[in-house]
């Protein structure tokens, strides 16, 4: 299921929203790209309110997927609906909502602005007035990859002292998930890799930037779940990557102030070594061999 799907089912889900939205085919009115005719014998009696959305995605060479997603709200200037209320609703149900498509791929919305409409009005049609809600949809993929791995480690750290919390990676997420107070969502990705120039015969000393997203219901439960991982690699001073080796938290910065959805919260700063491993040697094959054999006497072993 793609994400276009993924953000529909969503919203036909959403109780609240269901509630205030007209139905087609006995399904809440919200529709990919464009509504179906007016003359559609899925319209049962009213047509409004209604949605319809559309995405642009774009190439990210970070995130592979970056894109923004338009929803519209379409309600008659009749008094019996307005769609700001609409536009609580739906912000509510898709801001933070992680998305995970059939490939496991993991996307989320973040909720921008919202502009007002109006349409039609003329030869007698009635006035129709509406909002567009505009969210951000970025991808989240995993950053895993060989040992040893710093976001990896990192990873299994902040499982390890937050286990109720979903770590993208390493955690499976459902199809449409949301953070909550008890259960916050969290995200480490590579900034930065770089050889530090202090190799020994042991190993090449590498320094790295991660940082980490977190996604928690309210500004205030992102603050303290912030400073709890941050109070914890200070007193720690490293995590253990996968391969046992150490990598040392040099510097942890929060930033308050970052969108949890492009830059996080959290910016570590580490060092890790990469393990010199001699190189493999030819290997001798079909070795023939000639000499004498004898067995030795009790004696001349002794």
């Amino acid at each position: 299921m793609a994400a276009e799907a993924l953000i529909l089912e969503a919203i036909q889900e959403d109780q609240t929203l269901s509630a205030q939205l007209a139905q087609f085919d006995g399904q809440p009115a919200a529709f990919y790209q464009m509504a179906p005719p007016d003359t559609d014998a899925g319209w049962n009696g009213l047509q409004y309110p209604r949605i319809d959305f559309a995405i642009d995605w774009a190439y990210s060479p970070e995130r592979q997927a970056d894109g923004s997603c338009a929803i519209n709200i379409w309600c008659l200037n009749n008094g019996q609906a307005y769609p700001d209320d609409v536009g609580v609703a739906v912000r509510e149900c898709l801001r933070d909502t992680f998305l995970t498509d059939d490939d496991g791929e993991v996307y989320a919305l973040e909720w921008q602005r919202t502009d007002a409409f109006e349409a039609g009005g003329q030869d007698g049609q009635p006035l129709t007035i509406g909002v567009t809600l505009t969210f951000d949809l970025l991808a989240f993929p995993s950053q895993i990859t060989i040992e040893p791995d710093p976001v990896a480690g990192l990873c299994d750290y902040i499982k390890s002292r937050m286990p109720d919390a979903l770590v993208i990676g390493i955690d499976k997420l459902d199809r449409i998930c949301r953070p909550t107070a008890e259960r916050s969502i969290i995200y480490v990705r590579l900034s930065g890799d770089s050889s530090a120039m202090r190799n020994s015969w042991a190993v090449a000393w590498m320094d790295v930037t991660l940082q980490v997203h977190i996604f928690a219901p309210g500004a205030h439960t992102r603050q303290v779940l912030s400073r709890t991982l941050c109070n914890a690699m200070a007193l720690d001073g490293e995590c253990k990557l996968r391969d046992f080796s150490p990598m040392l938290i040099k510097r942890v910065a929060i930033s308050a102030s970052a969108n949890p959805l492009r830059q996080g919260q959290l910016a570590v700063t580490g060092r890790y070594g990469v393990p010199w491993v001699p190189p493999e040697e030819p290997k001798l094959m079909h070795a023939n061999m000639k000499g004498e054999f004898r067995y030795g006497t009790e004696d001349e072993f002794h």
